[in-house]
């Protein structure tokens, strides 16, 4: 019984002071974007100045800003082990455009980004994808995750005008607010072709 006693208590020691050696994580690199990704903000800002119409007749200018690359520095990817938490580092692309209404407040952020939403810092870089993320007017966001050309499979007909190949997203109607933004319309090759305010005033390109 002793001897018994004796090898759980140093099997316990072995496990909780033992056999845990100091790891401080490491460098993971940067993460690039692939060589097509940026074509999701390339045709759209080939051709800033864009004019969209309201569904009570005014019109509004818009414009792109100029893309906009840099690197997110010093991202953490941590991990809980039964030695304690691990944090790796690593740096990942960003793009940015903006549209913006050359008069009034609305304005779109377009910023591209690695996908670490659907895919982990352990995979192959050349396999983790993009993703796009669309705010309108800094509260309604919404993701295109991956990026493949499938999400752009909608057609929509806004004030009129019919657009095909967009990918949309619209709040249901019992989470949409007076003033307040509620959908937003995207086409690769056009940009941004739509959004709404609250449940009737509607934007849409000339």
């Amino acid at each position: 019984m002793k001897m018994q006693k004796w090898i759980v208590f140093l099997g316990g020691l072995m496990l909780f002071s033992g056999c845990c050696n100091v790891d401080t994580g490491q460098y993971l690199g940067l993460y690039l974007f692939s060589p097509t990704a940026t074509d999701w903000l390339d045709i759209p800002v080939s051709t800033p100045n864009r004019l969209f119409v309201s569904s009570n007749g005014s019109e509004e200018s818009f414009v792109y800003s100029p893309v906009e690359y840099f690197n997110q520095p010093n991202t953490t990817n941590c991990l809980e082990t039964k030695c304690g938490t691990v944090c790796d580092n690593f740096d990942y692309a960003t793009a940015t455009t903006i549209l913006s209404s050359t008069v009034g407040a609305n304005k779109v952020v377009l910023l591209l980004s690695k996908d670490f939403d659907l895919h982990s810092t352990d995979e192959p870089a050349t396999q983790i994808g993009e993703l796009l993320q669309l705010q309108l007017n800094g509260s309604l966001t919404t993701t295109l995750y991956h990026l493949p050309d499938t999400l752009l499979t909608q057609s929509v007909t806004l004030s009129g005008r019919s657009f095909s190949q967009v990918f949309s997203y619209e709040l249901p109607l019992s989470q949409i607010q007076p003033g307040k933004p509620s959908a937003v319309y995207f086409n690769k090759s056009l940009g941004i072709v739509g959004f709404r305010i609250g449940e009737d005033e509607i934007w849409r390109l000339k």
